[in-house]
């Protein structure tokens, strides 16, 4: 409430309430709203799958027997690698022709790296299996020894993924695949919106992602306990193809906001329908 009536917007390429009423016939077409639930929903994703990270520390104590300060340790290192890549990637995309290219493809790329990170850390049939468990002293379990914890029973009959395939998808993959997803999703939603004010849209934008970071680590922390990581590879699967899905199907409806339509085509603003002749 605030932000719409304390603060006032300025921004450089944005159509103003002066410049509308300066020139009577310049019209700002409405923007198309099922494009801007589809980006918001690809901002919950990749949200969601930057705060499972969380989970990095359990998971590998579980899977590779690393100890508390182990885990800490590898799990930061493996962090830098995949910030330094995404840092790259981001430079790539910035001043190269990446950054022209069509912006649903790159999506389609960064949404692939994703779907093939998490299912190869699904714990696959022919992994090394099942995992170890802590080794005990005097019949009790070592506090900070690695291991997977005799509190969870789906440790008898889950799989571990390959010590390299985790540190390449982790390090490389994640690295790279979410600027893929993040830079032309947020471009685009500017570009979709036109030349309006934007910023109680983008803040909901960003709000969005603010609940994702904040309800999916609460399910995914409960779904580790009850089954382990299975089921959390699973939503995130399910997630993502979700949405390369709604990028395949309504690709048409993710372009930049047409500002002059075509001759005689019907065209809704905020005050009714217009037709350019």
């Amino acid at each position: 409430m605030i932000a719409n009536t304390v603060l006032v917007e300025d921004y450089v390429g944005i159509i103003s309430d002066d410049e509308k009423k300066e020139d009577p016939f310049l019209v700002i077409p409405k923007f198309d709203r099922l494009a801007v639930v589809i980006l918001f929903y690809m901002w919950w994703m990749l949200s969601g799958i930057a705060s499972t990270e969380g989970l990095a520390a359990p998971i590998t104590i579980a899977m590779y027997n690393w100890t508390h300060e182990e885990a800490i340790l590898y799990n930061g290192i493996i962090q830098v690698v995949s910030c330094l890549v995404s840092t790259a990637s981001y430079t790539i995309i910035g001043s190269t022709r990446i950054g022209t290219w069509d912006r649903r493809l790159v999506m389609t790329l960064g949404l692939t790296g994703f779907w093939f990170f998490h299912f190869c850390h699904y714990p696959l049939p022919f992994y090394e299996s099942p995992l170890t468990r802590p080794p005990l002293v005097n019949g009790t379990a070592s506090i900070t020894g690695g291991g997977c914890s005799y509190d969870y029973d789906w440790c008898d009959h889950t799989a571990r993924v390959p010590l390299p395939l985790y540190l390449f998808n982790f390090g490389i993959i994640q690295g790279m695949s979410y600027p893929l997803v993040s830079a032309p999703c947020n471009t685009l939603l500017s570009e979709i919106l036109g030349p309006r004010k934007q910023g109680a849209i983008q803040g909901l934008f960003a709000f969005t992602g603010s609940m994702a970071q904040f309800t999916v680590p609460i399910f995914s922390t409960a779904l580790f306990e009850a089954s382990g990581y299975k089921y959390i590879m699973v939503y995130h699967l399910i997630v993502i193809t979700l949405a390369a899905v709604m990028v395949a199907v309504l690709q048409k409806r993710l372009v930049p906001l047409e500002l002059t339509p075509v001759n005689g085509k019907a065209t809704k603003y905020k005050r009714g329908t217009f037709y350019r002749m």
